[in-house]
């Protein structure tokens, strides 16, 4: 890792196979200066959209992935495919996670595992954001994804929406474990009931609500 005159740094370590990064400084403060075929797992906690452009443009061989970020709409290169990635976490914080999901279930033919997080609060000012399902169902969807994991799941339209989206499509589907943010018994109930009248197009799929 080097480090420029005006303070960044850049990483120039192509046979690594493991990075970890949070970068919270609104003019970005660590450039990729190239490929990273090598890299196994990545945990990349941004809010620059430049870095975070030609970070992702880089990695694209990771395998499991961690990312938040609240700048997160067109994240990478259009034409960018993740052919080895099989485990994704993705924040919900951002306001534009959703439309980030819909690229990355496009662009990771092989994804086996998708688990969501909340790491940050959203404001209570923030719009909410807005879940458009895919014109067309992603390859891993249909043909490889397995797992489901939601961490303080709040019950949105737009979550339900996405959970909706991959029980109807996804049918090789095993096991989605869903942990809800409210502790409200009340409120749980309903969202249990609600998920679990959704149909699913995997017939072994085991839901597993907290």
């Amino acid at each position: 890792m080097m480090k420029t005159k005006a303070g960044a740094f850049v990483v120039d370590a192509p046979l690594l196979e493991s990075l970890d990064i949070a970068d919270h400084n609104d003019s970005g403060c660590c450039y990729i200066h190239q490929n990273m075929p090598e890299l196994v797992s990545a945990c990349l906690d941004i809010n620059y959209m430049i870095f975070l452009w030609t970070f992702l443009g880089c990695i694209t061989s990771v395998k499991r992935l961690y990312l938040c970020s609240s700048t997160i709409k067109n994240a990478y290169p259009e034409g960018s495919v993740f052919h080895r990635l099989v485990h994704l976490t993705l924040c919900t914080c951002g306001r534009k996670w959703l439309k980030f999901l819909s690229r990355l279930l496009r662009d990771s033919p092989k994804l086996q595992v998708l688990r969501f997080e909340q790491c940050h609060e959203l404001p209570d000012d923030e719009p909410r954001p807005c879940w458009n399902e895919p014109s067309s169902v992603p390859e891993c969807v249909v043909s490889s994804l397995a797992t489901l994991e939601w961490v303080k799941y709040e019950g949105t339209e737009e979550e339900k929406g996405v959970v909706a989206f991959i029980f109807r499509s996804a049918r090789c589907l095993k096991k989605a474990t869903i942990s809800s943010k409210s502790t409200d018994p009340v409120k749980k109930l309903e969202m249990l009931k609600e998920l679990t009248f959704l149909s699913r197009c995997s017939t072994t799929c085991h839901l597993t609500f907290d």
